[in-house]
């Protein structure tokens, strides 16, 4: 299947358009485009909307095997927004993790998406375990 993305525009082909897309136009097939972007799971969904709000004078394509988005990996995650506990504190990974909710929890708020904010409960298996650890806060800006 071939979706095409230009500014706000979008067109599938060879398979009904997608509920989470709304009120974007149809445009044709060209046979040349600007940019195009592999894969139409939420890597390639993000990166299109990114480029897509950058650089709205260029013409996209989004090529996609399946009928449909999001129905391999991006499709089965568990959908917890990640805080980086488990990362080394102050390492590229557990910035991005942190930064990376930060970023979710506000967009969500922006877009009105309901989400639980739960928390995490982390238990101690080994009695080194039971030491008392840096806070969260702390540990996050580290």
């Amino acid at each position: 299947m071939i979706r095409i993305l230009s500014g706000a525009s979008f067109k599938a082909v060879g398979a009904a358009k997608p509920k989470l897309l709304k009120d974007i136009t149809s445009r044709q097939l060209h046979s040349t485009y600007d940019v195009a972007v592999v894969g139409g799971g939420i890597v390639g969904l993000a990166t299109a909307r990114e480029l897509i709000l950058r650089h709205q004078s260029l013409s996209f394509i989004l090529l996609e095997k399946e009928k449909e988005l999001a129905v391999h990996q991006s499709g089965h995650n568990s959908g917890v927004i990640h805080s980086g506990i488990y990362y080394t504190p102050g390492s590229l990974k557990a910035r991005l993790c942190v930064r990376g909710a930060t970023l979710a929890y506000e967009y969500c708020e922006k877009k009105r998406l309901p989400y639980k904010r739960c928390g995490k409960l982390i238990v101690a298996v080994e009695q080194e375990e039971t030491r008392p650890k840096v806070s969260y806060e702390r540990w996050a800006e580290e």
